[in-house]
C-alpha cells in the first residue's frame, strides 16, 4: 500500500533539490560569462543577470529551508525569498527610469536588500505548532 504523505514528501524534496541545483547552475554560468566576456557586448549583461538570478534562487532556497525549520511552507517562502526581490528590483529600475529622464540603473541592490530582509524575517518567525 502506498503512503500518500510519504510520496508527497519525496516529490516535494525532489523539487527543492531541483531548485537548489538550478540556482547553483545559473550562478556558475553567470559567473563564467561575467569573467570571460568583455563588457562591450550585450551578452555580458545577460550572463551578469543570469548569475544574479542564481543568487536570488539561492536566497529562495535558504528562505525555504528556514521556513521548513519553522514548520511553514517551503514554496511560499521560496517565492517570497527569490521572486519577490526580483520583482521589486525590476520595479525600482522602472521607477528610476521614469524619474531620471530615461537613464537605466541597476536594481540589484534593491533585490539583494529585499532578499536579506525576507530571510531575516523568516529567521525571526516563531515556530508554527503542528496540530
Amino acid at each position: 500500500m502506498v503512503n500518500f504523505k510519504e510520496t508527497e514528501f519525496k516529490k516535494s524534496m525532489s523539487g527543492e533539490k531541483s531548485a537548489l541545483v538550478f540556482s547553483l547552475v545559473t550562478l556558475v554560468l553567470g559567473i563564467i560569462g561575467y569573467f570571460l566576456i568583455n563588457r562591450d557586448y550585450w551578452i555580458f549583461y545577460l550572463f551578469a543577470h543570469l548569475g544574479a538570478f542564481g543568487v536570488m534562487g539561492l536566497f529562495g532556497c535558504l528562505v525555504g529551508f528556514l521556513a521548513k525549520r519553522k514548520n511553514r511552507r517551503y514554496w511560499t517562502a521560496f517565492v517570497l525569498g527569490s521572486l519577490l526581490p526580483i520583482f521589486l528590483g525590476l520595479l525600482a529600475v522602472l521607477l528610476f527610469y521614469v524619474k531620471q529622464d530615461g537613464n537605466l540603473y541597476c536594481g540589484g541592490a534593491v533585490s539583494l536588500l529585499v532578499a536579506i530582509l525576507v530571510a531575516i524575517s523568516y529567521l525571526l518567525l516563531k515556530k508554527k505548532q503542528l496540530v
